[in-house]
């Protein structure tokens, strides 16, 4: 006759430290948060000096446009006015929309060396262009185009499409934070470097008149030559052949790739860091031999790093989207004890996982929705310690695991949302596996996130993930334990913040 144990009744946590140093804890954390949020945020709005950059509005509702993107902007850029860029555009015989101009091969060249001979006789670092049109169901497509003094090609040339509600600068500002990066250093280098004075004049010619560039042609041409009859027409020299101004090209003689903004779907790197409060529930199927104690643990604090590295990021080669994933998450120490108070044990829990991701776009561009797929190599530990004897009663696991995952980033405007599922196959579950040595284990999770951009680069997060760790025991006769299975569920709630690099 087989000996039966009913299960043991379940654990509680209870206090490792006392409540002031916990509070401690969390305000020192929490201020230390602030503190990085504060000062990231004092360094992207430090600006030395106001930056000129020419603003053409074109298409519909131009007063209204205009506004929009000076407050999509950051206060430290003035807007001049584009008359004088226009009147370049037409003596180069580029009419009606600029931003337009630019997909007609027959005139882009023209249109792009009026704007950089404008840009450099007026001294402004830039140009930013923007057509509107008015789409279906109330939508605006707009066309954004940034064109910098030093880049011959435009800088940000991209196709947007905004709903009948959405403001400008939900999309526009993030396009445009990074070149506007480059254009206030590039201002201020300008503003730093000292500018050579003319070349002084004789006294001789400095009283000379200068005659009109035209007139003295026309003089020069009128002065006759003496030549032989034998004596070809010899060409005109080289310097005597018009060369186009210096102005009107350039700086940079080679065509610069065009700089693709930065975000949190094509970032080299990107760091997640935050606070994690966890739960744990675990329970046993037809527990029958052996003291096998359900537990139950509601509220478990910690905190939890993951960083994602993408090596040809920068490339922009076929391998540009594979990258490597790790996560580390870690709990502050803490107990558990039985309901009278009389045995305790000291718990604590990690996790961590290290693999391959790879990331792509599966719909239209800069409206998502982002794919991730990743490959990981995981452990997962949830484990007792102590001198009393109900250590050896609760259960102590370490799995370890490969778990396959997909995930999708949902863009709307500020605010993003990402969903995921992932399938973990356990090959060994520590303590666990030596009480059931037959038993099979596997996994499924499940995520939510929420993320709101407080900065092209910097956003905050909340995620709740659940995970479901089931396993069938197939004990055999004359085993220590026997049970017909176990299930082991966790949530977690983490919340913090995320930067790309």
């Amino acid at each position: 006759m087989v000996k039966t144990h009913n299960a043991a009744p379940p654990l509680s946590r209870g206090r490792a430290r006392s409540a002031a140093d916990r509070v401690f804890q969390r305000a020192v954390i929490g201020l230390v948060a602030f503190t990085s949020l504060l000062i990231a945020s004092a360094g992207w709005a430090a600006s030395g000096r106001s930056v000129s950059v020419v603003l053409m509005v074109e298409g519909t509702d131009v007063e209204a446009v205009r506004r929009e993107i000076t407050d999509a902007l950051p206060p430290r850029f003035a807007m001049q006015d584009p008359d004088t860029t226009r009147a370049a555009l037409s003596t180069q015989g580029v009419m009606g929309s600029f931003a337009d101009s630019l997909s007609n091969q027959r005139v882009r060249k023209q249109a792009l060396a009026a704007v950089h001979k404008s840009l450099l006789q007026q001294g402004v670092p830039a140009l930013i262009a923007i057509r509107t049109r008015r789409g279906r169901a109330g939508a605006r497509e707009t066309r954004v185009i940034l064109v910098m003094s030093e880049q011959v090609e435009p800088v940000v040339e991209e196709d947007i499409t905004l709903g009948r509600n959405e403001r400008m600068r939900t999309k526009i500002g993030p396009l445009l934070a990074v070149p506007l990066e480059d254009i206030e250093a590039l201002s201020e280098k300008a503003v730093a470097a000292p500018s050579k004075p003319p070349p002084e004049k004789s006294r001789a010619e400095a009283e000379k008149p200068e005659k009109p560039e035209r007139a003295e042609k026309a003089e020069k041409a009128e002065k006759p030559t003496r030549r032989s009859r034998a004596e070809p027409v010899a060409e005109p020299p080289p310097e005597e052949k018009e060369e186009p101004a210096a102005t009107e090209a350039p700086v940079r003689d080679t065509v610069a790739k065009k700089k693709q903004k930065l975000d949190f779907t094509n970032a080299l790197f990107l760091v997640d860091v935050g606070l994690e409060a966890g739960a744990r529930k675990m329970t046993y199927s037809d527990p029958l031999v052996g003291p096998l104690r359900s537990y139950l643990a509601p509220g478990v604090l910690g905190y939890g790093v993951t960083a994602q590295f993408y090596p040809g990021a920068s490339s922009g080669g076929p391998i540009k989207d594979i990258g490597i994933v790790g996560r580390y998450a870690g709990s502050l120490g803490f107990e558990s004890q039985t309901k009278d108070g009389s045995q305790k044990a000291t718990g604590s829990w990690t996790r961590s996982a290290i693999g391959v991701r790879g990331r792509f776009n599966a719909g239209q561009k800069n409206s998502g929705p982002y794919i991730g797929i990743e490959g990981t190599y995981g452990t997962w530990a949830f484990v007792f310690e102590g001198d009393a004897a109900i250590v050896a009663e609760v259960p102590s696991v370490r799995y370890k695991y490969l778990r396959g995952a997909i995930d999708a980033r949902f863009p709307f405007n500020a605010f993003s949302l990402i969903a995921g599922l992932g399938g973990m196959y356990v090959f060994s579950g520590g303590e666990f596996s030596d009480r059931f040595p037959h038993a099979t284990i596997a996994g499924v999770d499940a995520m939510v996130t929420g993320a709101y951009a407080i900065l092209p680069w910097l956003e905050a997060r909340a995620e709740v993930t659940y995970t479901r760790i089931f396993s069938s025991a197939k004990p055999e006769r004359g085993d220590a334990f026997i049970a017909g299975g176990a299930l082991d569920e966790y949530v977690v709630f983490h919340g913090g913040v995320a930067a790309v690099f």
